[in-house]
């Protein structure tokens, strides 16, 4: 899942938010796709993939976290 990393006060995504693309399968096959429990965990976790404990890429922009995710996808089907 892509999410924004950055808020106004009134909780929008902030104008030039920075962006993460984030794990949402975790071991023994559970998804998650609540994107606020999602933010709030890797935030916890200083942005780590919990299984393989990677730092988990930050985009600038949110074309560049998508073209990256579709990328990243792309080679897991290979």
């Amino acid at each position: 899942m892509t999410i924004p990393l950055d808020f106004d006060e009134d909780g929008r995504v902030s104008k030039g938010s920075r962006w993460i693309n984030v794990p949402t399968v975790f071991d023994g096959g559970q998804v998650i796709a609540n994107e606020d429990f999602l933010l709030r965990f890797y935030s916890k976790n200083k942005f780590k993939d919990p299984i393989t404990g990677e730092a988990l890429n930050i985009f600038k922009s949110l074309d560049e976290a998508i073209s990256a995710a579709k990328k990243r996808s792309k080679s897991l089907m290979e």
